[in-house]
């Protein structure tokens, strides 16, 4: 974590006293987290398939509080289920329309934490989570340049974290991505890819009023890709968080293995 976003869309740098949604101690120090997602999909029929992800979280502190205390901890985050559904199933280089939906499962640890864990035992929200959007898929220019775009909407169930109820915001997710392809042979191929992802909270649709943080969060991730063959893929980037409020900002190096079977 390099710091936090203030309520004012201010950064602090690491070691400001600021709570976000996911803190639950005001302490300073140096906290580092590793999130490794499993992501399967399966094609149901032609137009259909389904996706679960499961991510393993391991987090760590030091240097917290004046006595420099230090602690580390890992479990498994919260689990997806999706189901996507192609409204327009566009030729290799037309337009493609596809519906979302996703449940989100509590199964990380958001119950019994630890006051010497330091904050870094809660790896989930404590709550079920549903969404439902719209992705979107086109080439431009008539070339190689693939754009990509999603735009979701959540709503999570009421929720308990530590034992007590939480009531979050409904989120709005707005993603878009460009992959520019560099070099192309019978032996490789590169690609250049940039995702502008963010996240906004609004009012909840269902159950109590929020009693948690609004947050929002934009965040750039350049990357390269690597394509050996047509079932494999491998890219390295960094996801850097530019704007948000109430929430941490990060620089996050990423690697991502793809494989199609």
């Amino acid at each position: 974590m390099a710091g936090v976003f203030s309520p004012h869309w201010q950064r602090r740098p690491e070691g400001a006293n600021q709570r976000t949604r996911k803190q639950q101690v005001d302490t300073a120090g140096d906290y580092r987290s590793l999130q490794v997602p499993v992501q399967v999909y399966y094609g149901l029929a032609p137009r259909v398939d389904v996706s679960a992800t499961i991510p393993f979280i391991q987090n760590w502190a030091a240097n917290v509080g004046p006595a420099g205390r230090a602690a580390d901890f890992g479990s498994l985050g919260d689990s997806s289920l999706s189901l996507r559904y192609m409204f327009v199933n566009g030729k290799p280089t037309a337009s493609t329309l596809t519906g979302y939906f996703s449940v989100l499962f509590p199964t990380g640890h958001a119950g019994n934490l630890e006051p010497k864990l330091l904050g870094i035992d809660q790896t989930g929200n404590g709550a079920f989570a549903f969404t439902w959007g719209l992705d979107f898929f086109t080439y431009l220019s008539r070339g190689p340049i693939l754009f990509y775009a999603n735009v979701w909407y959540t709503n999570f169930a009421d929720g308990r974290v530590n034992g007590q109820p939480v009531y979050y915001p409904d989120q709005i997710t707005v993603n878009v991505a460009f992959e520019v392809p560099l070099k192309k042979s019978s032996q490789n191929r590169w690609a250049f890819l940039l995702e502008i992802l963010s996240t906004w909270d609004a009012g909840r649709l269902f159950g109590p009023r929020a009693n948690q943080s609004s947050t929002a969060l934009i965040t750039i991730l350049p990357a390269l890709e690597f394509l050996p063959t047509e079932r494999f893929t491998l890219a390295a980037g960094v996801q850097v968080d530019l704007f948000g409020k109430n929430n941490h900002y990060t620089y996050t190096p990423t690697l991502a293995w793809f494989f199609n079977f």
